[in-house]
Formats: structure tokens, sequence, C-alpha cells
């Protein structure tokens, strides 16, 4: 088989085969024990390695040409090999294979759950910074080769993340050396613990440390549409503004009532500034959010009173930094 994507997707598609969806918490909880070990095979790795270099010399409509003919489980798979890069980047002590984890992860574009491509991205940020490397620098590199969504945002943002938002620990993992060398070892969470005998019977956490882990998904979640806010007038492109609706309205879970609405006025603004119908945009991401206070609230937004839908409303500004054009918020020193 010649060409190097219906090798990787005929590949990806045979390793696959036989796998079983997880049922229940008790094998959710044992996968987190007792994580399995992925499948190395000399084959496919070459094949996903290939198409990461063609990936990265390809212009821009050769990117898009390339992962448009990749399968679906072939480009789900670059999820695991950036991860997998992140760790052999250690092992090895190769700052190249940090490059090849970011081009996985821009092939893969979040096609599942964006917050495991997050969680990849903590990992080779991780891995860049042990390496020594100009984590920045690297981020933005690969991040051009994105195309405008949630993967080029997050890539470029997350090296400007407050410590605390992009330490492992935010993504419940840690480092460890086994006798296979250094790896990444997910963490489980106390949530999932209480679901069995084994959770400690004295709290190990106060109630503040239990709060701050359950809002930091959310806060996220914010940040990013926030971010995509900001980068939809650098950028020019409404579908930004439309990719950062679609995210809150999709979120599974709660957001809190006052940074949502911050979120919502950013995207709103920018999408004044780019000419946008927005009553109709904001009306089209609602339908997607369950039934409830957000979803009329972000229906409604554009139709409040002018003065509550400004962004000196929620204390932020307009502001143009070494970035480009971005949003402030008043009396802190980062923006978005």
């Amino acid at each position: 088989m010649g060409d190097p994507i219906e090798r990787l997707n005929a590949l990806a598609a045979d390793s696959v085969r036989g796998e079983v969806l997880m049922r229940t918490t008790k094998e959710l909880i044992d996968l987190f024990k007792n994580p399995p070990r992925r499948a190395y095979s000399v084959s496919l790795e070459e094949a996903m390695t290939s198409v990461v270099t063609m990936f990265r010399l390809a212009d821009k409509d050769g990117r898009r040409a390339i992962t448009s003919r990749l399968n679906v489980d072939a480009r789900e798979g670059f999820l695991g090999y950036a991860a997998s890069m992140a760790v052999l980047a250690v092992r090895t002590q190769s700052p190249n294979l940090i490059e090849q984890g970011l081009i996985a992860l821009v092939i893969e574009g979040a096609s599942q759950d964006f917050r495991d491509s997050i969680v990849a991205l903590a990992k080779l940020y991780h891995s860049a910074v042990k390496l020594g490397l100009n984590a920045r620098k690297a981020f933005d590199e690969v991040a051009g080769l994105a195309d405008p969504g949630i993967i080029k945002t997050e890539m470029m943002e997350f090296p400007h993340r407050l410590p605390e938002d992009r330490d492992l620990k935010a993504f419940y993992e840690s480092e460890e050396i086994t006798e296979e060398g250094f790896r990444y070892k997910q963490v489980i969470p106390w949530s999932l613990q209480g679901t069995t005998h084994e959770r400690p019977t004295q709290p190990v956490e106060t109630p503040q440390v239990t709060s701050a882990k359950l809002k930091r998904d959310q806060r996220n979640a914010i940040a990013t549409a926030g971010s995509l806010a900001a980068m939809a007038v650098r950028m020019q492109s409404p579908r930004l503004v439309e990719t950062g609706l679609q995210l809150l309205a999709g979120w599974k879970g709660t957001l809190d009532p006052s940074h949502r609405l911050a979120a919502l006025a950013k995207l709103h603004h920018s999408a004044l500034k780019l000419g946008m119908n927005a009553e109709l945009v904001f009306v089209q991401a609602a339908q997607l959010a369950p039934s409830g206070d957000f979803k009329t609230e972000m229906a409604g937004f554009p139709l409040r009173e002018p003065k509550d839908r400004d962004l000196a409303a929620y204390n932020l500004q307009e502001e143009i930094s070494d970035k480009g054009f971005g949003y402030r918020q008043l009396g802190r020193g980062n923006g978005n």
C-alpha cells in the first residue's frame, strides 16, 4: 500500500477491532487504577509519523486535504499519539517529539471531546518545560498550522494560562517513573473514589479545595470562549464567534452565572464588530443548549438594554496588546 494515508486508515481501523466499551462506574474506576498498556504497533506509529511529517510540510490546502481523507479511527488515534509523544520526548530527551505531538493534535482537531485534547496539551507543555524548550514559541509555531477553532486557540493560549491552570494537577495527572521509565499517570478524582468502599474515612481536602476543582473545568471553558471572541476579531472570522457560543451552549455542567455572562458579552461585542447578526447567531447557538436559565440567557442576550450588554457592565474593555486585539478585565493584569 503506497499511499501513507490509506495505509494509516487501514492500520487504525484494524487496531480498534474488538474494543469493548465501558458500561459501569466500576469499570471506569478499574481503568483509572490499572490503565491498560497502549497496544504498541511499530507499523501504526510509523504510519502516523509519516502523516505528521506530510502535514508539517504541506500548505494550507494540502493540510486540509490530509485531514479530510483520514477515517474516524485514524483521526482519533492522533490523540493517543500526541500523549505518547509527550512521554517519549522526555524518555529519549528528544525535543522534536514535542512538535510531532502538537501537530498530531492539530490533525485530530478536537474531533471528539476538546477537553481530552487539552489534557494532551498539558502533557506536551509539561514535557516541553522539562526539556528546557521555549514552550510558548513551540506552541505558537504549530498553532500556525491549525485552522481557526478551539485547538488553534487553546494551543496559542495554553502557555499563557495562570500556573495553576496549566499544572498537571488541574487535569488530574501526575508524573512518575516506572520500570519502563518516565510516564504520566492519571489521578483518580475523589468524586469517583467515593463510589467504592475504598474512600478515605477522613476528609483529605477542604471544601474550598474541592469547590476549586469543580470550578476549574468550567473556568477553562469560559476562558476558551472568551479567547475565541478575541481571536475572531483578530482574524476577522465570524466562525470563531459561532464556535465560542456553541462551546458554551454544549457545555455539560453548570457555568457560573457572572462569568458566563462576561463571556457572552465578549462574544456579542465581537459579533457586532464583525458586522454579524448577533440576534440570529445567539438564538441559533442557544438551540444547542439544554433547557434552562442559560438557554434563555443566551437567546435573549442581544435583546438586553444596551447598558446591560455593554462590556462596561461586566468590568471589561477592549485592548490592543502584542498579541493584537483582546478583552481586558479591569483591575486584573491578564486579558484574552
